[in-house]
Parts: C-alpha cells; sequence; structure tokens
C-alpha cells in the first residue's frame, strides 16, 4: 500500500474507516452518480498505459474509493495518480497483481474545519484518477476489459463517493477496454549511411485504423549528427491526396539542437464530426523525414543511434472514434556507416523488383512521391528523365510514354538493361538494383 507522508495511525483509520463505508452502504443517492474509465489501444509489452477514472457526481465529493478488476494473464498494474488537481490529503492504493485486483481510497481533506470538495458535475465527468497498466507481452489480439467490481480486496472495499461524511453508492459504471493490437506501430525505414554525406531517417507508421493524430519523439546523437531540417511533406502530400488539401489544422514543432531532441505533434481534424479523408489512411505511410548532416570525421564502420523516446508526450496515435493507441518506447535505430559505391541499376524499376513494368512501376513513384509510400530503393531508377531531380510527376509520365504511347527509350542504362549512369549527379543508388 502507498500512502502519503502521514502518520500511520491515521492511514490506518481511514482505510477501516473505508471499509466500513463499504460495509453499511445505503441505497440513498442523489440522481446519477457515476464512475466511468476510458477506453484505449495498445500494443503486446506496453507500459504506462493510462485508464482514467472520470466521475459524475450531484452533491459535492469529500471522497472515495475505487476497486478495479482485471485479467492478471493479460494486465498488471502499476499505479495511480490523481489527476482531478485536488491533492487529497489522503491517498492510497493497493494493488494485487497476483489475482487482479486494485483498491485505491482518497479523502480531499482530513480536517472537517478546512473541507475541500469535487463540485457538482451531474453531467460533465470530471477525470479524477489515472491508472497505469502494463500489457504483458504475450497477449494476443483482441478486446480486454478492466472493470468496476464491489467488494474488492481485505477487508472488502466498494467504489462510493463520500458525502457530506455519507457513503452514498455510485449508480453507473462504465467499464474500460483495452484494444490490444497489433494496431498500431511506429517505425524508422533503415536509411543508407555513407561517410561524406547526410543521413536521411523517415518515420514510418503502420495501423489498421485512420489517424486522426499523431504524436512523435526522438532523440539522436548529437556527437554525430545535426538537424538539418524536419520534413512534414510525406504526411502533407498524403492529406493532399486524401481531401485535396494539404493542411494540418493543429501542427506543433519543437527540436533541440543541444539535448539532440525532435517532438512533432500534429493533429489532422480538430472538431466532429471526423472526416475520414482528413486522416492518414490505415496501411503503412512516411509521417516524416528528418535530415541530418554528420560529423565530417566520422569513419567507415562508426555508428549512430536514434530513438523514440517519451521525454513529453510520448509516441502516439489517436483514432478517429477517440482511442488512443500507446506506442511502446526506446525502439532505436543504428546506422553503421561505409563508403559509398556507384550500383548498378534498371533506369525505371521504381519498385526494384527486376523488371520494368510502366504501370506498376508509375504507381509506385506516385504513391512514394505524393502518398507518404516507401521510398524506391534505388532513387537514380526513379530518375527516369536522367535530368538528375527527382519529380515524380514527370518522371511518371515518361514512363508511361515509353511504355503506352511509343513515347522516348529512357537514358542508359534504359528499362532493358542493368547498368551504371552515364551521367553524374547528386541521385544515389545506395543499393543495387540489378545484376549486370
Amino acid at each position: 500500500m502507498k500512502l502519503n507522508p502521514r502518520s500511520s495511525s491515521v492511514a490506518l483509520f481511514v482505510v477501516a474507516t473505508l471499509a466500513l463505508l463499504s460495509s453499511v452502504a445505503t441505497d440513498r443517492a442523489f440522481g446519477e452518480n457515476a464512475m466511468e474509465l476510458n477506453s484505449t489501444v495498445a500494443d503486446p509489452g506496453a507500459t504506462g498505459v493510462p485508464m482514467t477514472v472520470s466521475m459524475s457526481n450531484d452533491d459535492p465529493v469529500d471522497g472515495y474509493s475505487i476497486a478495479l478488476t482485471f485479467d492478471p494473464i493479460i494486465f498488471q498494474c502499476e499505479g495511480a495518480v490523481e489527476v482531478g488537481g485536488f491533492e487529497p490529503e489522503f491517498f492510497s492504493t493497493s494493488i494485487d497483481n497476483a489475482t487482479g485486483n486494485v483498491v485505491l481510497g482518497a479523502i480531499l481533506a482530513l480536517e472537517p474545519t478546512e473541507p475541500t470538495e469535487l463540485p457538482i458535475s451531474p453531467v460533465t465527468r470530471v477525470e479524477m484518477v489515472e491508472f497505469a497498466f502494463t500489457v504483458r507481452p504475450q497477449t494476443l489480439q483482441g478486446d480486454y476489459t478492466i472493470e468496476f467490481s464491489n467488494g474488492v480486496g481485505d477487508p472488502p472495499i466498494d467504489n462510493l463517493y463520500s458525502i457530506d461524511g455519507f457513503d452514498t453508492a455510485v449508480d453507473v459504471f462504465v467499464d474500460g477496454t483495452v484494444t490490444v493490437g497489433p494496431a498500431t506501430a511506429i517505425s524508422f525505414l533503415d536509411p543508407p549511411a555513407f561517410v561524406g554525406f547526410p543521413l536521411p531517417v523517415d518515420v514510418l507508421a503502420d495501423t489498421l485504423f485512420p489517424l486522426q493524430s499523431v504524436n512523435v519523439e526522438v532523440e539522436y546523437d548529437t556527437a554525430v549528427l545535426t538537424l538539418d531540417t524536419l520534413d512534414l511533406s510525406p504526411m502533407e502530400n498524403t492529406l493532399l491526396i486524401q481531401s485535396g488539401e494539404s493542411n494540418i489544422e493543429f501542427l506543433e514543432t519543437e527540436t533541440d539542437a543541444f539535448l539532440g531532441r525532435v517532438e512533432v505533434a500534429a493533429l489532422f481534424d480538430f472538431l466532429p464530426p471526423f472526416d475520414p479523408d482528413k486522416a492518414i489512411p490505415s496501411g503503412t505511410t512516411r509521417l516524416l523525414r528528418l535530415n541530418f548532416d554528420v560529423d565530417p570525421t566520422i569513419e567507415i564502420d562508426d555508428e549512430t543511434e536514434l530513438c523514440f523516446t517519451e521525454n513529453a508526450g510520448g509516441n502516439l496515435f489517436t483514432y478517429l472514434d477517440g482511442l488512443v493507441a500507446v506506442i511502446p518506447e526506446n525502439e532505436c535505430l543504428t546506422a553503421t556507416f561505409t563508403e559509398l559505391i556507384d550500383q548498378p541499376f534498371t533506369r525505371g524499376d521504381v519498385d526494384g523488383n527486376g523488371v520494368v513494368f510502366p504501370l506498376g512501376d508509375v504507381v509506385y513513384l506516385l504513391d512514394w512521391f505524393f502518398t507518404g509510400g516507401i521510398e524506391p530503393p534505388c532513387l537514380k531508377a526513379a530518375d527516369v528523365d536522367d535530368d538528375g531531380n527527382l519529380f515524380g510527376l514527370l518522371d511518371a509520365i515518361y514512363l508511361l510514354e515509353w511504355g503506352f504511347t511509343n513515347g522516348p527509350l529512357p537514358p542508359d542504362p534504359g528499362p532493358l538493361d542493368c547498368g551504371f549512369d552515364p551521367t553524374p549527379d547528386t541521385i544515389f543508388c545506395f543499393t543495387a538494383g540489378c545484376t549486370p
């Protein structure tokens, strides 16, 4: 049991009082007194999954007790904090992860001469307590409930309000549901790292459901990397294709060059009813690109690391139905620097499958350029007209004209051979696209 720093005699007295209140509960109620748990989404192995108890009441509340049960094979309770801003003078939790229950008692003010009360709120439910849970790593995909239950613990505790010193039954309970993935994932696209060249790092979202908002936090090694630009065009282009607008209704970015941190919070549709066309679609989507300059003293086989972190809000996705997905933290990317060597490729083989099929390669090219799709494995192959620039629409038109309207053959090495680029430019093929 976790107690505030007060005398043990007072704590024991309050616990005994809560138990007594539970044992003599009456039918007295003042309309709808309610307790509600939120629903959320989490992946197997996620920690710190927030389950918040919101309360409504028809009379001022000077204390409360909460009793929850859960499947210990699925969840483990980490603890609870008060989030209503009342700073109760007594706030105690008792967790039993072996049987799957947690009980909590709170009294806003111990001295009757200085009353502190939760004001009347019969309609709007106020967030009061946030419990944190761990989802066990072996948990299968599905919906799992955390429930309000009476008679939990020893002595048994019920879900009650204390109003004017009298116990008051709670009329309405809304249990919480945790939808366990794999519904969401956030990852780095493993970038090619070459000595003497910048390092571009893409952040990907993989989701089963459209996203209303995203929050991304990344830490990087400032001894090796310096952030040059934060490129949000992948998100903006995706929204442009979806709705005809690239507008992000709320956007906040924060970069800290000294600590090596980047945070991006983006909300795509601020007010209901939420429009799926204004959301990031389900599937795998590039959210953003971090363009880094690399320390010129870096040598071959040196390494650098980037990690998703939780310094502020953590890495979160919000779905259109309001459910929040907590993304497991601390996934890291280790980039090892190598020497850039010119690689062979087939011009127009944008998807890297070894064959130039104009329609399929054009779809891949446009998906990458306009909707945040995966970058072509060989960028030289995507420079179909060999003008030294990557502009998806012009290169796509060039490839379509060659494939379907007897247009000019793409420049060497061409779409039918495997070879090297005879015209030097700043576009590189980091991995071999074919074998000569």
